[in-house]
């Protein structure tokens, strides 16, 4: 059996939540400058605001593909390649940005694999099984890496309101496990030559996406940033 295109780009889409804040629709349209000096007053300090800034700007082309009902992996690849550039330049001898910083190389790996996966899908049998494997660990690794960060940013010196920018929220966690669910399927599904578990896969995914949807979008997640941490 042959997994989809439908849920190839299903897949594409619910990945644009493996970006840190660049998923959903914000619905935010205000917009503010950082102050001068930003950072300061929420303890973060003027750098570890610029570094974490550029993070959150390089994601905004990630937005442009919210409306797209069929994402295609290779533009999602080169949406999200700017973002994952600029969080792998957070310096990792600051305890907060490589809390941050490690989630970055399970992006890129994953975007990696998304194209493995879409390069397989007229094949049968063990030809997806790897990719489909290898994307399963990442969602897995890339949850355990959040949480971690997120506990470092906790213990932080920062005030509650920058903390609370920082911290991925919790909707957040129930799309990735939902993600790994549908990844799940999918494996099983091309095992067995079952088509009701890629049935199952996109049905899934569909609903995940609608989650995704509560989600502060890439453009309304960086005026939080900028609101609470400046």
């Amino acid at each position: 059996m042959r997994a989809t295109r439908r849920l190839i780009s299903a897949l594409a889409a619910a990945a644009v939540c493996l970006v840190p804040a660049a998923c959903g629709d914000g619905g935010d349209d205000r917009r503010t400058e950082p102050a001068p000096n930003a950072g300061t007053s929420s303890g973060l300090g003027p750098e570890r605001f610029e570094a974490l800034e550029d993070v959150y700007v390089a994601a905004l082309p990630i937005d442009e593909l919210e409306d797209d009902e069929d994402v295609d992996p290779r533009a999602f690849a080169a949406a999200a390649r700017a973002a994952i550039a600029a969080c792998e330049a957070l310096a990792e001898d600051d305890p907060l940005l490589a809390a941050i910083r490690r989630q970055c190389p399970v992006v890129n790996e994953f975007t990696e694999q998304l194209l493995r996966i879409d390069r397989c899908e007229a094949e049968t049998g063990d030809a997806c099984l790897a990719p489909i494997e290898d994307a399963r660990a990442s969602v897995r690794r890339f949850e355990r890496l959040g949480r971690r960060a997120d506990r470092v940013i906790a213990r932080s010196q920062l005030t509650p309101a920058c903390r609370r920018a920082l911290t991925t929220p919790e909707l957040a966690y129930d799309v990735y496990d939902a993600f790994e669910r549908a990844l799940a399927l999918l494996e099983r599904g091309l095992r067995r030559g079952a088509l009701d578990d890629v049935e199952e896969a996109e049905r899934i995914l569909t609903a995940t996406d609608a989650k995704a949807q509560q989600l502060p979008d890439a453009r309304a997640s960086l005026e939080r940033f900028r609101r609470g941490c400046a």
